[in-house]
């Protein structure tokens, strides 16, 4: 099941950030794995180095291992990072990605948000928008509620909040289901009291993302255009170029 998922999350996910299989031959540091943990850095820039080989795809594994196990240090830079590993090895070696994740999802059990980040990175789908609403929930400290809200939204129940139908109408210009969902998103947004803006801001390109895959796009340009508006409101900081939510991690030339 899980080659299966990884190879949906491979081509949806991994085309748009990268491009093509081979690196290019000069890359850059983002800014948010510049900042991480050396060996977090050391395995990014050692992914986006060279092409993947069989060679290359089991040193990949043996270093995003170590940073698992590290639960210390582990946050979601790191998780994204080391995710990333895992689908450029799943090529030459997927029962060795297969372990690792058996491995890894038994030894968050007792860490709760870790787990969280862990499944809005790797799942696919329905499976990473739902693990990452919920990240989103635990990391900020928000009641379910929100969580709930997101999850369970229903255009015709939405279409009876006033308060939503009156954010869509004055904000997007029109009340239709995607307006109410973007109404929607926008307001539990608005009303969060955010603790980390980079983990909230990094969580809401898996939500894009977990659109993506559904083949969801006018929901993904939905949440993008959310992530832009709260940049500009100054409530999630900029860690993306103009051009793409997705470049925080995007490899090109200088």
């Amino acid at each position: 099941m899980l080659q299966r998922m990884l190879g949906i999350t491979t081509l949806l996910v991994l085309v748009p950030l990268y491009g093509q299989a081979s690196a290019p031959s000069q890359t850059y540091m983002p800014q948010i794995i510049a900042e991480s943990a050396p060996q977090v850095a050391a395995l990014y820039e050692y992914m986006t180095s060279a092409s993947v080989s069989k060679e290359r795809s089991q040193n990949l594994l043996s270093q995003a291992e170590v940073i698992f196990a590290d639960t210390e240090e582990l946050d979601l830079p790191a998780v994204i990072v080391a995710t990333l590993a895992m689908q450029y090895a799943n090529e030459f070696e997927p029962h060795k990605v297969e372990q690792l994740y058996d491995n890894t999802k038994q030894q968050l059990r007792h860490y709760f948000l870790l787990r969280h980040y862990f499944f809005s990175c790797i799942l696919p789908g329905r499976a990473k928008f739902d693990a990452s609403i919920d990240a989103i929930r635990i990391s900020q400290g928000a009641p379910q509620g929100f969580y709930d809200a997101l999850l369970r939204f229903n255009q015709h129940e939405a279409k009876r909040d006033q308060g939503l139908v009156k954010i869509a109408q004055q904000k997007y210009g029109k009340v239709t289901p995607l307006t109410l969902y973007h109404a929607l998103l926008y307001l539990e947004l608005k009303q969060l009291t955010i603790k980390d803006g980079r983990i909230v801001a990094l969580l809401l390109r898996n939500m894009a993302l977990a659109h993506n895959q559904q083949r969801q796009y006018e929901r993904e340009l939905i949440v993008i255009r959310v992530i832009r508006e709260l940049e500009i409101e100054g409530l999630l900081p900029v860690i993306s170029s103009p051009r793409s939510v997705y470049s925080y991690l995007m490899v090109e030339a200088r």
